[in-house]
């Protein structure tokens, strides 16, 4: 099995059972926002079955070519894919998301729009499931703008001091954590990255960074 397969193979079962610790079932709508390749994408819509479906959310157009392309190779046509940024899903009505995923995206985005966007498309009750690596160590304003020291370099803080930063952010949003799913979240720069492929001849899933995943109920 090559390293492709091995990932797939994971998408296909390890990961799904990941999702149902995190609270992903049956007929749910679930949000992968920021789906990048689907590698969420794929498990999720496996998850929720043909009785649910899953929207998947990215603006690089490029990026879901690829992700609309696996989906079909894995048989799955419960997942809509819809190009577009945090703040252009105007269209998707309030209160209609079951369980909505941000899996390493949310070091790129700036909080203070991306929260009450998640808050206003969540079910009361429903889940917000985060996946954050060390990207967030870099610290940025509430605008997404890097803070740099006075000679010009990245602010950063500890990873534990940058991720409980994270989640009192998303607590004042009015969610409250629900569970943790420990060492099961993987992080695919890696995987994707032409550097790494060229310095270790492949890059395997075991070799992967893991995470852990946390879930936050919505309270309305």
């Amino acid at each position: 099995m090559n390293a492709y397969e091995e990932v797939c193979q994971w998408e296909m079962t390890s990961a799904v059972d990941t999702l149902r610790k995190c609270g992903l079932h049956n007929a749910m709508l679930a949000m992968d926002l920021g789906c990048g390749l689907g590698h969420y994408t794929i498990p999720a819509a496996i998850s929720v079955g043909s009785e649910g479906r899953v929207v998947a959310v990215d603006y690089d157009k490029k990026i879901l070519k690829g992700t609309s392309q696996r989906l079909l190779d894995a048989g799955l046509s419960n997942v809509d894919i819809t190009c577009a940024n945090h703040l252009e899903l105007g269209h998707v009505p309030d209160s209609s998301i079951d369980f909505l995923m941000i899996y390493d995206m949310i070091h790129t985005n700036p909080r203070i729009e991306i929260f009450p966007v998640i808050k206003r498309l969540l079910k009361s009750g429903g889940t917000l499931s985060v996946l954050a690596f060390g990207e967030i160590k870099i610290q940025k304003n509430e605008y997404g703008q890097f803070i740099k020291s006075e000679i010009g370099k990245n602010i950063t803080d500890p990873y534990r001091e940058a991720l409980t930063k994270l989640h009192n952010e998303i607590q004042f949003y009015g969610f409250s954590l629900s569970s943790v799913v420990e060492g099961e979240g993987v992080h695919f720069d890696h995987f994707h990255s032409a550097y790494h492929w060229k310095k270790y001849g492949d890059v395997r899933l075991d070799s992967l960074e893991r995470g852990d995943i946390y879930n936050f109920a919505n309270e309305k």
